[in-house]
């Protein structure tokens, strides 16, 4: 309904939003409050959106927001669903594939303006301040040497300019090392989500994965992420205490 009201202030193709909270919240109500869901005799409703759309939606997003969850009723609230969430969606779908490069470009780095870089993320033990003008491109089995800053991201020194590409399969004997957790007290590691694996036909250990969950690796950059979009939590004061 947030959504529906903004366009309703844009002007945007003659979207109505005649109530700002139907009450009660069902299907039926808002169908009779806006027509963001469709039109009738509209089988394919489509709402086109400008750039110059795009940034007024942006700009009522960021300040319309508060006081429209405010304004809200309690029947509204019940649930804490309202408050407890921003109009934000992040998916992540990651594709592995082969690249191989030809030519790489130097493009600018942190370190130029003074920040310290590293050869491992701040979580390896061995992890060590380095010059770049000093490091090479490549390791010794012709792959990238990534680089790190304080904070644990990793930062981009090269780019590729010529280079050929094709998709990879996955080694299904150690694709749980993706999804991985601390150690137990006894040595045992467990790992954090579920996930599908699907065979290639033949090969029984090469294929994909699919997962809900995060791979272990991008938890805590996603986790900051999330921790600076999300809004506190009724009950819980710590800013950034949900997961993605």
């Amino acid at each position: 309904m947030f959504i529906a009201h903004a366009f309703a202030e844009m002007l945007l193709q003659d979207i109505h939003c005649q109530v700002r909270y139907p009450v009660p919240l069902t299907r039926t109500a808002l169908n009779e409050s806006t027509d963001i869901l469709g039109r009738v005799n509209e089988n394919h409703w489509r709402i086109i959106l400008r750039l110059e759309d795009f940034k007024q939606l942006s700009h009522i997003l960021n300040t319309g927001w508060d006081d429209w969850v405010a304004q809200a009723p309690p029947s509204w609230k019940e649930d804490n669903f309202l408050t407890n969430n921003v109009p934000f969606t992040f998916s992540l779908a990651t594709h592995i594939s082969y690249l191989d490069v030809r030519e790489w470009h130097k493009v600018p780095n942190f370190q130029n303006e003074g920040a310290i870089i590293y050869n491992k993320s701040s979580d390896n033990p061995i992890w060590t301040e380095i010059n770049l003008e000093d490091l090479p491109l490549l390791d010794g089995d012709g792959f990238e040497i990534n680089v790190y800053n304080e904070q644990r991201f990793r930062v981009p020194w090269h780019a590729p300019v010529q280079f050929s590409t094709c998709g990879a399969l996955l080694n299904l004997h150690s694709i749980h090392e993706l999804f991985r957790s601390d150690d137990d007290a006894h040595g045992n590691t467990r790992n954090k989500a579920h996930f599908d694996v699907y065979p290639l036909a033949c090969t029984k250990t090469l294929g994909n994965i699919q997962s809900r969950s995060l791979i272990s690796n991008f938890l805590l950059h996603l986790t900051q992420i999330d921790g600076a979009l999300h809004p506190p939590l009724i009950g819980n004061p710590i800013r950034g205490a949900s997961v993605l």
